[in-house]
């Protein structure tokens, strides 16, 4: 028990300074005003379709996920790259009933982008960062449409259970010249999101 105790404490330790060489190299990245765009278009994609959970088990271990969740694989494929582009880590993704799962985990792309803003369905918010630039501001708005806007004959309609977050949106479409209303109705099951 002694010598399986230390093998994981010896992991524990590799893991660590593994991903101090990872936030480093994200910090460099960063620097990069580009990338800041990847990061948009992450953080549009979670808080459509997306949530990020850090949590630690019954036995003290730390568990930091991504998941996202696109209804088409071109979609679930531009995730992948874009996430490994920041992060340098390949998401696996699983075919389901119609839609597609993708998941990773990572310490370093979970205490980034919580640092940024929340993605839980209820309360998502959109960063502050990406109030401060056009073009970030089409990345984020790109990248939640993808996942929570339909297109009919008059309209383009974005849907959420998050009042305040639909607020945002209405008002990151006005910030680049794009009239919306938002109108609000009550589901005839209130348990359904």
């Amino acid at each position: 028990k002694q010598a399986s105790l230390k093998g994981v404490l010896a992991r524990q330790k590799i893991r660590e300074k593994q991903n101090k060489i990872k936030e480093k190299k994200l910090l460099l990245k960063l620097k990069d005003e580009r990338s800041y765009f990847l990061v948009a278009r992450l953080c549009g994609f979670l808080s459509g379709d997306g949530h990020i959970k850090s949590r630690i088990d019954k036995k003290g271990w730390n568990h930091h996920e991504v998941r996202f969740y696109p209804d088409n694989l071109e979609l679930a494929n531009l995730f992948v790259k874009t996430f490994k582009g920041l992060y340098e880590k390949s998401p696996l993704i699983t075919p389901l009933k119609n839609y597609y799962r993708v998941f990773v985990t990572s310490k370093v792309a979970c205490n980034h982008l919580l640092s940024l803003s929340t993605y839980d369905t209820h309360n998502w918010k959109i960063p502050e960062f990406v109030f401060k630039e056009d073009k970030l501001k089409y990345e984020f708005i790109k990248a939640i449409f993808d996942c929570e806007a339909s297109v009919n004959k008059v309209n383009i309609q974005f849907q959420s259970v998050n009042k305040k977050g639909i607020e945002q949106v209405s008002e990151l479409l006005e910030s680049i010249g794009i009239h919306s209303k938002i109108y609000s109705y009550k589901r005839s099951t209130p348990n359904w999101n």
